[in-house]
């Protein structure tokens, strides 16, 4: 997947969960800060962030396809906000230029969630390869599955670090 993609870095995990936990805490989240996402998601995507020591910060959806609403999104950022997380659903792809220029104007991290839309694309792009990191899930349910696993995609010019997200993969291990 990483030369097929032309990615920075692809690492292997044991769920989706641990997709969306590795790249947070790669970012030394303190207390306070928040990581805005969609409430119409499955619990994973939020019980991440929590985990990794942040707060959730909801954005209301589209009533038309149930992704996070773009138009929305600005006024959900403040100065504790240090990530966006759109959530790809039912094979259809987030408004990916919209939100990376959001991003990019207030200096944020995008984290895809792209658990429920493996193989999705928009404008020719996949999903999960459009921001600084994709996050995957082959769980049982999903379109793709090993009944479960999961994998992080971080494309070259991610504000990430591979590979310290490596590393938190790895127990620490390099």
């Amino acid at each position: 997947v990483k030369e097929r993609f032309d990615l920075k870095d692809c690492i292997a995990v044991n769920n989706g969960s641990s997709a969306i936990i590795a790249p947070l805490w790669s970012m030394d989240l303190n207390p306070g800060d928040e990581v805005i996402t969609t409430p119409f998601t499955f619990i994973s995507t939020v019980t991440s962030i929590i985990i990794a020591g942040a707060k959730p910060v909801f954005v209301d959806i589209n009533e038309d396809d149930y992704l996070i609403n773009v138009n929305l999104i600005e006024q959900a950022i403040t100065s504790k906000t240090k990530a966006i997380m759109p959530v790809h659903l039912f094979g259809t792809v987030c408004d990916m230029d919209r939100i990376n220029k959001i991003a990019d104007k207030h200096n944020l991290v995008v984290i895809e969630d792209t658990s429920q839309s493996f193989g999705a694309k928009s404008k020719g792009r996949m999903a999960g390869m459009m921001s600084d990191v994709g996050t995957f899930s082959f769980q049982k349910t999903k379109n793709i599955n090993t009944f479960e696993g999961g994998m992080i995609c971080i494309p070259k010019d991610s504000r990430i670090d591979s590979d310290k997200v490596r590393a938190i993969c790895n127990q620490g291990q390099t």
